[in-house]
This record gives structure tokens, sequence and C-alpha cells, in this order.
């Protein structure tokens, strides 16, 4: 099923129920599953390409929606692991139709594992192209642990936005982690701010620029990751960076090579 749900509690007045049967003041939902098919699946393209959110004939606004400890699954191809988002606090507020919503949330990450908190507006919803659906807000990182990502370590804090429609997302901010380790190597500090543009719709991913720094040193990347399977396209570049700094992020021990280095390198 697209969702399951354990319980469900209607609060309002007596007076609205009255004067006003399609104004509701909150609805809480105990026990909310839902599951998204994989993309390109039978499944996926009736659930949302084949107009099944229609509107109604007859309309119900809705003031807050309350749907605490939330399961939300991502299912892939195969016999591989959903993606699972839990969401301990969900509160989506002005549901009418025709409007756009908004939503604030706290987020369980599961990889790299952490909390995300965020917030900010969706639609109004367009029943025929949900692709075409606006969206936009806020979202913060808290503490993820990237040891839970093969190769990596160190804990990871980033703030930023997001924009667009659920076809082309354009997120963008800033990540700072002060411990990063790849496999072995030395500990160091990485800044980064980013700006990738996301469709919602397939996956695609595209990196429109990032800068990363460690010290005072500039590495710049711009990118994409398209297609199933995924196709890897990513430039890097730096220049007059401390070739001994560089080599700290991925050598175990002390660099024996010092001064500055320049390159642009392509990757696919």
């Amino acid at each position: 099923p697209l969702a399951t749900l354990d319980h469900m509690t209607v609060v309002g007045s007596w007076t609205n129920l009255v004067f006003h049967p399609h104004e509701l003041y909150e609805i809480r939902l105990g026990g909310l599953h839902v599951r998204i098919p994989p993309p390109g699946t039978k499944a996926r393209t009736q659930d949302f390409n084949g107009n099944v959110i229609a509107p109604s004939e007859q309309t119900i606004a809705i003031e807050t929606i309350v749907a605490d400890g939330t399961t939300l699954d991502f299912l892939a191809s195969g016999s591989a692991p959903p993606l699972r988002l839990q969401f301990p606090k969900l509160q989506i507020h002005n549901v009418h139709q025709g409007q756009p919503l908004s939503f604030t949330a706290r987020v369980l990450m599961p990889k790299p594992q952490g909390i995300v908190l965020a917030n900010g507006s969706v639609g109004p919803f367009r029943t025929n192209d949900y692709g075409a659906t606006p969206l936009s807000g806020n979202y913060s990182l808290q503490d993820a642990d990237l040891s839970k990502v093969h190769g990596i370590a160190g804990h990871a804090s980033a703030s930023g936005g997001y924009k667009g429609t659920f076809s082309g997302i354009e997120t963008f901010g800033k990540v700072v982690i002060p411990d990063f380790r790849a496999a072995s190597a030395h500990a160091v500090q990485l800044d980064a701010a980013y700006r990738v543009l996301v469709n919602g719709v397939n996956g695609d991913l595209r990196i429109q620029n990032t800068e990363v720094r460690t010290g005072h040193n500039l590495i710049t990347a711009s990118g994409s990751v398209v297609g199933k399977p995924n196709k890897v396209n990513l430039t890097i570049a730096t220049k007059d960076s401390r070739v001994e700094d560089l080599l700290k992020i991925v050598e175990h021990d002390e660099p024996s090579v010092v001064g500055k280095v320049s390159f642009h390198a392509a990757l696919n």
C-alpha cells in the first residue's frame, strides 16, 4: 500500500461542525507509514504520474495536521532495503485546496546518521503534473556522523535553503566538518559552500557549484550524477593551494612534498 495509518483523531468544535462542516481545526495521525515506489516502476507511475491525487468536488480545509512519528520509505528496486526517513515531529498547516501548505519537521536521517530540522511551504499541488509543484524552505543538519558512510569519518553540521519545484529543487547552503577523515588519513577541517539542483522525480543530481576550503586552500567542484544506473561526471580544480595540506586529506603519514599546486581534473 502507498500508506497505512494506525489511528486518526479529529479535533474541532460543535460550532464549526454545525456552521462550517468543511473546516477542521486539527487532525492527529498516529503511526502513519508512507511508501514511495522506486522511480520508473509501474507502481510509481500509477501512484504519482497517473493523476491519483485528484481535486475533490467537496473541499475540506484543515488548519493543522499533527503526524509525529511518521515513517517515510523510499523503496528500492530488487531486494535492496528502502531509504527510511523517520519524523519524530511533523506538523502541516493551512491545508486548503489551491493554496500552498506550510510545515515544520524534525527528521532522523539514516546515512549520514543525523538530525535535520526543516520548515517551508509546498504547493499548490499540480495534480496532473506533481513534478511542477512548487516548494521552498530552510533546513539545518545537526551533528551528522559521517562514519556511517564507508571510507570516511567526522561530524558534519550544515544549514541552508531550497526552492523550486519537485522536478527541479535548487538547494544551497554551507557545511562545516571540523574533524573530517578519509580512511586512516589525517583529520582536517573542511568548510564548504554548495549549490546543487536535484530532480525529485527521477533522482538526478547536478552540482552547479561547490567550494571546499581546508586551511587557506580552495577546491572547486561541479558536475552531475544522472541516469539509471548513475553516471557520474565531475570537474575538480584548485589554484595555488599548498600541496602538503591537500595530501593530509588522503595520506596517513606526514607529507614529504611541500609547495604550491594548481590542477584541473575531470572524473567520469
